[in-house]
């Protein structure tokens, strides 16, 4: 996974506008970084070598865009706020990116397979491994599709707030024009509807006075940390949809604490603690999500494939027994300790 660019002279104390100004014109950066190669995504995806460093840029891509949303959502939006269209847009693109990620992580798992089976449940697994194929192909294509609309022929120069563009005159707050140049960057006549919304929404924000480490930024993670603590009392039954409910506001949880390491003094410990708990519920959700889609191949299976689709289904329900043993006592002791509320208190 690409590690996020570090922003460089943020503090407690610094200025609450300009820093999310910064925050968020850095965090779109490493999003463009990507915009290239993602416009040749599909392109000469015959190797193997290839076909896994596009798999890593479609994944690569999605974090950075779940990192600007977590951005997004440092301080609440004013009415009217443009960040609001671009965040929306930002949502659908990272889905879309979601579902190339999540088809080459089926056909990861699948292709493990391949080599364990008995050559009577062969044809099941190569009957799945080609389905999840074409089913990425087309996901693919969507994905080709948005890039263009998306990024457009944004030049990477074009320094976002928090990069090495000139700052704006209009301090962050007050009045700024009308530019399309994120937060005093060169405005790019050519640059895509996405940045441009963006850009505008960074230029004509409004923020109150205030501290980029005081009470209203702590506030807004100290919420993130409730809402996780109300979910994870009903995520300790193991039921698919309380697990996913909780890997969700952990994950998000986890991008926003990052952003303000070396900002709260807590964020940094919420983040060491929070971390290994997300990961074992997003493995705990693949599994969730690999049983599902199995179990639909398998009811519409050809009679020559049931007996790999039925192995499939069996090696991945067992997967998930194993996995939820482990995370049972994680989550309980949890729980138990309260630790999200303590964690919380702290801020």
């Amino acid at each position: 996974m690409a590690k996020a660019t570090p922003i460089e002279g943020l503090s407690a104390n610094t200025d609450l506008a300009i820093g999310l100004k910064r925050i968020l014109g850095a965090r779109m950066a490493d999003l463009l970084k990507f915009s290239g190669r993602l416009k040749q995504l599909g392109q000469d995806a015959g190797a193997a070598d290839e076909a896994s460093s596009q798999e890593d840029l479609v994944h690569d891509a999605r974090v950075a865009t779940r990192r600007l949303r977590a951005a997004f959502g440092l301080y609440p939006f004013a009415p009217g706020d443009r960040r609001s269209d671009g965040k929306a847009r930002l949502a659908v693109f990272g889905k879309t990116l979601g579902d190339v990620r999540d088809l080459d992580v089926s056909l990861q798992w699948l292709r493990e397979r391949l080599d364990r089976v008995a050559d009577e449940e062969r044809s099941g697994v190569e009957a799945l491994v080609l389905q999840r194929q074409q089913r990425r192909e087309a996901a693919t294509d969507r994905l080709r599709g948005q890039v263009a609309t998306f990024f457009g022929s944004a030049q990477r120069s074009a320094a976002p707030c928090g990069g090495s563009a000139p700052r704006s005159t209009a301090p962050c707050g007050g009045s700024a024009q009308r530019s399309t140049a994120p937060c005093g960057g060169s405005a790019q006549r050519s640059a895509a509807p996405f940045i441009e919304e963006i850009a505008s929404g960074l230029a004509l924000l409004r923020a109150p006075s205030g501290r980029l480490g005081g009470g209203k930024v702590q506030r807004g993670l100290a919420r993130r940390v409730r809402r996780a603590d109300r979910w994870l009392e009903l995520a300790v039954n193991g039921k698919p949809d309380f697990v996913h409910q909780l890997r969700i506001l952990t994950k998000k949880l986890r991008y926003h604490g990052e952003l303000l390491v070396g900002i709260v003094p807590q964020a940094e410990a919420l983040v060491d603690a929070v971390s290994p708990l997300q990961d074992g519920l997003g493995d705990l959700h693949e599994c969730d999500t690999r049983i599902h889609w199995l179990t639909e191949a398998l009811t519409a299976a050809a009679a020559a494939d049931l007996p790999g689709m039925v192995r499939l289904v069996r090696d991945a329900k067992e997967d998930r027994r194993s996995r939820w043993e482990k995370m049972q006592g994680e989550l309980q002791h949890w729980q138990d300790k309260k630790k999200l509320l303590r964690l919380g208190r702290k801020l």
